[in-house]
């Protein structure tokens, strides 16, 4: 199985870009081709998607992306290239979010995602954003003390905690990032 490639971008194209590396050629799919460059030297994350009638490499820039990916492929209905479209009209966050509110109008108005498949996408994954939450709640909170202890408000820390989630995370990767959108505002590192 791949893991990751590194190498130089020969080509872009609609839906992906040629990765070369020791002299070969990579076709890879990817989320938003907008965001590369020719020449541009790149580590991508893969994912190998292999049946007996199809075969294709998916790249992601980060975990995150390579994360909300796999997430993607626990729903019934959803394949690799519906996964990456949906990452291509959507950050991580933003799509987490959108489970954790089961927000049906922001995932059927991604194109390509009608009702239906909103619908499925909320049923399939609402019990693996409360099993996260769960198994992270004890950072959650350690967070959430150690905000109010640098004096930021109550409301202002639950608001934005409700709005991060990061699998397997430390207290102090959740202090960090809370406090970066506490300080920068909510949009803070998203694309």
């Amino acid at each position: 199985m791949l893991y990751s490639i590194k190498g130089k971008v020969t080509f872009i194209e609609k839906r992906f870009v040629v990765v070369e590396t020791g002299g070969i050629g990579y076709e890879v799919l990817v989320s938003k081709p907008e965001n590369y460059v020719l020449g541009e030297e790149v580590f991508l994350y893969l994912h190998h998607h292999l049946k007996e009638d199809n075969e294709y490499l998916a790249g992601f820039k980060d975990k995150d992306e390579q994360s909300a990916f796999n997430l993607l492929l626990n729903v019934n209905g959803i394949g690799p290239k519906s996964a990456l479209t949906i990452l291509s009209n959507c950050t991580y966050n933003e799509l987490l979010i959108a489970i954790s509110n089961q927000d049906v109008d922001f995932i059927k108005n991604i194109p390509g995602i009608g009702e239906r498949a909103a619908n499925q996408i909320l049923l399939d994954l609402k019990g693996f954003i409360a099993k996260s939450n769960k198994e992270n709640s004890k950072q959650y909170s350690e967070a959430k003390e150690a905000l109010k202890a640098l004096k930021w408000k109550v409301k202002d820390i639950d608001r934005v905690l409700s709005q991060i989630y990061i699998p397997n995370a430390t207290t102090q990767d959740i202090i960090l990032e809370a406090s970066r959108r506490l300080h920068y505002g909510e949009n803070y590192g998203q694309k």
